[in-house]
């Protein structure tokens, strides 16, 4: 995807908000927003600088991105796509962090518009803290990802 202007997290635990500190150390010019409906997570991804936006308004923080990424439980999921669902622009791409595809790949199909992509992801990668304020920049270095699809997913978005 050439035109990546913004990236959506939703979730900003461990993964979440080293996802948004990653693409941040990059530095290749894009936009980070961060979703997360707890206010303490809120505040201290503030103080931390975890994203260039930190955002309360979920469907507001996924409006203008080109790839959006779930970083909540799984069983967030379903909810989460029927929220988000009119509020993506054509071409949106949706991902997760998630440990399963299954079911995810079933929500998405349910509760997606077509115009929008959703690619399962399962980074490998991790740690045995949890939380916004042990989020590194480094965490998916050198760290494999598995990709799943299915037979509605576009080559493109993969």
């Amino acid at each position: 995807m050439k035109d990546l202007r913004q990236v959506t997290v939703i979730g900003l635990g461990l993964l979440g908000s080293s996802i948004t500190l990653a693409i941040n150390r990059g530095n290749f010019g894009i936009k980070t927003v961060g979703f997360s409906h707890r206010k303490t997570t809120r505040q201290r991804a503030t103080e931390l600088g975890v994203a260039d936006i930190i955002s309360d308004d979920i469907q507001k923080s996924v409006a203008d991105s080109d790839i959006v990424i779930l970083a909540t439980p799984i069983c967030t999921f379903e909810e989460i796509f029927k929220v988000i669902g009119m509020a993506l622009k054509k071409g949106c791409i949706v991902t997760d962090v998630g440990s399963t595809k299954v079911l995810p790949h079933k929500w998405a199909k349910k509760n997606l518009p077509k115009s929008v992509s959703y690619v399962g992801s399962h980074p490998i990668a991790g740690s045995e803290q949890r939380g916004v304020e042990f989020g590194r920049d480094d965490l998916f270095d050198r760290a494999g990802c598995i990709i799943t699809k299915d037979d509605t997913t576009k080559s493109a978005a993969i």
